[in-house]
């Protein structure tokens, strides 16, 4: 064989192998984009202490995923091998890997995020008027669509295949303010308000514990009425110490039959964000009015934090029943409205 047939027979194996690899590694990538149906959404639990190869594994078992190599492969390369959390997710009934890596890592930090993806940060509170506020001012959604699916009152319409636990008990004329989960989001540039909605929805599942669920149902209450407390402790305590105790105050209220008299709900009718609302503020005739209403409002007046919920859950009883903020910060309380009175005139 002449030396050139041989430098031509050695250069196409190159060319081949050059070719096989390509085809290897597109194949790759697009298998972590490729879903795997199943007929319904799964429930998987990662325990304290599984490193990637078992949670790849069991995935493979329960047949969520098709390939562990593909799991442990992806993984490495966003970088999130050694961040996939435990807790308890719920799987959607169709889920690829980039999905499941993007649900157990939280979201993937953002050095790692592709030409076609970006970072939304939701704060813990916000009502579903001011998420859609922050994301159109960010050029993420259209106002009109994401309020739209927010009042979804039934989320078959937007999720006929999911079915979400934690809308069991929401009465069926409310929309899914309180249940919008506040976090940070990895979502793609061409995400559709009900693609958001679903991360909130499922990272708010995958948040709330069994123990959180079972600790309400013992209270004999419903998850809709912790999440509207919750939404109102949210917005009068950011300290989660304090939020127990005015949880507390509150829930002394309903229980008395006093008022709720919080200044967060009247701020949710007039939009006005006062420290203290008016003497016309407080005539606004609304049911959110909780100085003029007895009882909850109608329902959450934002989306709370974890922190806010549990802190309801596990509130902390108290010989408070009223409590105010001076400008410096702190939380003063007092247990009769002469002590109230004194302090509004000390500290306000």
């Amino acid at each position: 064989m002449s030396k050139s047939l041989v430098v031509k027979t050695l250069l196409w194996s190159v060319v081949a192998i050059l070719v096989f690899a390509l085809v290897v590694v597109f194949w790759f990538y697009s298998s972590l984009d490729n879903e795997l149906a199943r007929s319904s959404q799964v429930r998987f639990t990662i325990e304290k202490g599984w490193g990637v190869k078992i949670i790849a594994s069991e995935l493979k078992k329960q047949g969520i995923i098709s390939s562990e190599f593909s799991f442990i492969a992806g993984a490495k390369l966003h970088g999130v091998d050694n961040i996939l959390h435990e807790g308890e997710y719920i799987i959607p009934a169709s889920a690829s890997v980039n999905t499941l890596l993007s649900l157990f890592s939280e979201e993937m930090s953002s050095l790692s995020l592709s030409n076609d993806e970006r970072v939304i940060t939701i704060q813990e509170g916000w009502s579903n008027q001011e998420i859609v506020d922050y994301l159109t001012e960010n050029n993420v959604v259209t106002a009109n669509g994401f309020l739209d699916a927010a009042s979804s009152t039934d989320t078959r319409d937007l999720f006929p295949d999911v079915t979400f636990p934690a809308l069991s008990d929401k009465p069926v004329d409310k929309g899914l303010e309180g249940y919008l989960y506040p976090d940070t989001y990895r979502i793609f540039k061409t995400a559709e308000a009900k693609d958001i909605i679903f991360k909130m929805l499922t990272n708010f599942e995958n948040k709330l514990t069994e123990d959180d669920r079972n600790a309400i149902a013992a209270q004999g209450k419903t998850l809709f009425e912790v999440l509207t407390l919750a939404s109102i402790v949210e917005r009068e305590e950011s300290k989660v110490d304090d939020m127990k105790i005015v949880a507390g105050i509150f829930l002394k209220r309903l229980e008395i039959g006093m008022p709720l008299q919080s200044d967060a709900t009247i701020n949710y009718v007039t939009k006005a964000g006062r420290r203290q609302p008016t003497l016309e503020d407080l005539e606004v005739d609304s049911l959110y009015n909780t100085y003029k209403y007895q009882g909850l409002p109608p329902g959450p007046i934002g989306n709370p934090s974890l922190a806010a919920i549990r802190a309801t859950i596990h509130y902390e009883e108290s010989d408070y029943l009223y409590f105010l903020h001076p400008l410096s910060g702190e939380t003063i309380y007092s247990r009769t409205l002469e002590q109230h009175n004194a302090n509004k005139l000390k500290y306000l």
